[in-house]
């Protein structure tokens, strides 16, 4: 069920007892409810901070305030964060950015303690809510794509690896936790979602990390292209032929059936009914989200191909390219 993840559960239950220590009083279920529903305005305050900060860090102070003020003012995040819901949305969404906002600025600094507050936020996510999937995911698919662009490159900033590390190991911890919460057995079973594919992609970065340590390319006389071809051939066949592709891709499609619902039962009356593309062109209009992210995606490419091009390499922009165009 969505509604294990115990991180805030627990934390409503330690507000109720320094409540229930000021005020004096026996167990009041009114109060308990009430104090739940307290919470969800302060993380969306701290939330439109942390957009501020990430959008400034890369553009400047005048995006940043846009950031924030769209953050801010969102109908929809302003409906999940007001007072009076008691639902784990909000505090998941706000782990979720909180990850993606430390990671982001651990590896734009190359800060070692801003990789540990990546960590925290990364273990209070999976802890949180079933929101853990997307940081994850994406973070694991940046975390590869770098990797590769390192390698190709010869270029690492200095602690770029231990932040990886530092994520990964905090999704590790919490995946941990969860486990003896749920009885689970502390075997492979653990990793059984987005977990697995994140510290995969954090034990190919360390691999290719390693090659270009030990200079193992040059000392095969190989390009480091052609080394990084290789490797990727040899993981798509291992994938292939073996049992752990079928597992991989197995917890690929668990872990995205979060984002829909088949059974109208899987969710209370308060967090709504599956959401269903279907409405979106009559409610948003041109605007709708599948427009917005293909325009989005569209947009980044471009920009992703200009800075190749223009800053790095002209093979590398057009090798991302026909590999965007496919995608």
């Amino acid at each position: 069920s969505h509604r294990e993840f115990p991180a805030i559960h627990y934390l409503t239950g330690g507000w109720y007892d320094l409540h229930q220590d000021f005020k004096g009083a026996l167990f009041d279920k009114t109060d308990l409810i009430l104090i739940i529903q307290l919470y969800p305005p302060l993380v969306g305050a701290l939330m439109v901070f942390l957009a501020y900060l990430y959008f400034k860090e890369g553009y400047g102070p005048f995006v940043g305030l846009f950031a924030a003020s769209l953050t801010a003012l969102m109908p929809q995040l302003v409906s999940k964060f007001g007072a009076g819901v008691s639902e784990q949305a909000p505090f998941g969404i706000f782990m979720a950015v909180a990850a993606f906002v430390f990671f982001g600025l651990a590896i734009k600094r190359d800060s070692i303690p801003l990789g540990v507050l990546a960590a925290i936020a990364s273990f209070l996510s999976i802890l949180g809510s079933a929101h853990h999937i997307w940081p994850y995911f994406v973070v694991a698919v940046y975390i590869g794509l770098q990797a590769m662009a390192d390698f190709l490159s010869k270029e690492e900033t200095k602690h770029a690896m231990a932040n990886y590390a530092l994520f990964s190991g905090g999704a590790f911890v919490g995946s941990i936790f969860l486990a003896i919460y749920r009885l689970a057995p502390l075997d492979f079973g653990i990793l059984n979602d987005p977990t697995l594919v994140l510290m995969l992609a954090t034990v190919f970065a360390a691999f290719l990390h390693a090659l270009a340590h030990y200079r193992i390319p040059a000392r095969l006389k190989l390009s480091n292209g052609k080394t990084l071809a290789g490797v990727l051939v040899l993981g798509l066949l291992v994938l292939v032929v073996s049992p752990f592709g079928a597992k991989l891709f197995g917890t690929f499609n668990a872990s995205l059936g979060y984002a829909n619902v088949g059974n109208a039962l899987y969710k209370t009356v308060q967090e709504g009914a599956a959401t269903n593309s279907g409405y979106y062109k009559s409610a948003f209009g041109e605007f709708n989200p599948e427009s917005l992210l293909l325009w989005a995606t569209l947009v980044t490419v471009l920009y992703a191909f200009l800075v190749l091009w223009r800053k790095v390499a002209k093979q590398y922009a057009i090798s991302f390219g026909v590999a965007a165009i496919a995608v």
